[in-house]
């Protein structure tokens, strides 16, 4: 087994002045799925939706997407893999299988990319057919809740911030060798 090294900074920032903003990934995701208390819940529970605590978790790679569901690390259902095809087909073969394991608040993507997280669309990608493709607005309008979108790498650091080895460090790099190479 492999285990994540964390490269701590050396004054609050890494080599070339880089200094990752997980906090205002981690906001994002807040601000568009909520959150126990915070207006998210809220807003759910006047639309008459009932507050689960559970999430959608989407891993979207570039050769395939793994998905589960669940309130933490400790507590998921999956998770499950399904081959990354054209974007309408996996898309509605992910969304089937998340529904199925409902109900959830919202669902946390992390993407091949790159990934415009704005508007939530893919954009210059090598894989043609996803090329421009809304992944979020898709997996809003199939799933019917909040979703937050980053790269890949981005969730993985966010997962380490949060959970994992750089649990309670600031300033860290996470690299990821892959079918791309990434840093977040």
């Amino acid at each position: 087994m492999l285990h994540p090294v964390v490269a701590r900074a050396e004054g609050g920032r890494l080599r070339g002045g880089f200094q990752p903003d997980l906090l205002r990934h981690a906001r994002t995701v807040r601000r568009r799925c909520g959150g126990a208390g915070d207006v998210g819940d809220r807003a759910r529970a006047q639309k008459g939706r009932e507050v689960t605590g559970r999430w959608a978790a989407i891993e979207a790679g570039g050769t395939k997407f793994v998905c589960a569901v669940g309130s933490g690390p400790d507590d998921l259902t999956g998770p499950v893999r399904f081959d990354t095809l054209g974007p309408e087909e996996t898309v509605r073969a992910v969304a089937e299988w998340l529904r199925s394991n409902g109900p959830f608040d919202g669902a946390g993507v992390g993407t091949f990319g790159p990934v415009d997280v704005r508007t939530g669309s893919l954009t210059t990608t090598p894989k043609l057919t996803w090329r421009g493709f809304p992944l979020r607005q898709a997996l809003e309008r199939a799933l019917g809740v909040p979703v937050a979108m980053d790269t890949d790498v981005n969730a993985a650091a966010l997962g380490e911030h949060r959970w994992g080895a750089a649990r309670g460090i600031e300033n860290f790099l996470y690299m990821t060798v892959g079918t791309g190479i990434g840093g977040g």
